[in-house]
């Protein structure tokens, strides 16, 4: 039988971990490199690449909105010292590329308001929206069909640019 670390022949004493022999020598090295493979890659992203610009757009994006927001939940007037203030996407994301990093596609609302009502009441969300943001509804109305290219290097010099971040 060989250790399955270094693959030499085992011709005494061995441990077993899992289905795997080792050598008591090997033994340490072995969970700590069995440890080594179960961590999660990071996966980063390579700065200066679309992918990239494109993240830190819409997190730019959604600091800005919460900002003219005060970190204010829209729905309940509860802020950030009561509340998680999170920035939820009017139109999804991937429903429309274009819009994922326009402020204005973008609310402050608080968890119980982004996850219990935004994301379950469709319809009675839009209507508030429309009366509560006439101008913000009109945005999105007139480019929601708008398929566009987006430059996202572009997007995200101009997001830097914004006050009050």
């Amino acid at each position: 039988m060989k250790c399955t670390h270094c693959k030499k022949n085992i011709d005494g004493d061995f441990k077993t971990v899992g289905i795997s022999k080792v050598h008591p020598d090997c033994f340490e090295e072995f969970i700590k490199a069995k440890k080594d493979k179960k961590k999660p890659k990071k996966n980063k992203k390579k700065k200066n690449t679309p992918i990239w610009y494109r993240e830190k757009s819409i997190e730019l994006a959604k600091k800005i909105a919460k900002e003219r927001d005060n970190y204010i939940c829209q729905k309940c007037g509860r802020g950030r010292d009561e509340v998680a203030i999170q920035a939820s996407h009017n139109i999804a994301v991937g429903s429309a590329i274009w819009l994922a990093a326009e402020p204005d596609n973008i609310i402050a609302l608080c968890y119980q308001h982004h996850m219990n009502w935004w994301h379950r009441n469709d319809i009675d969300c839009w209507i508030w929206f429309e009366e509560e943001f006439p101008e913000r509804y009109a945005f999105i109305k007139e480019n929601r069909y708008k398929q566009q290219k987006v430059n996202w290097k572009e997007t995200y010099d101009k997001l830097s640019n914004y006050k009050n971040i």
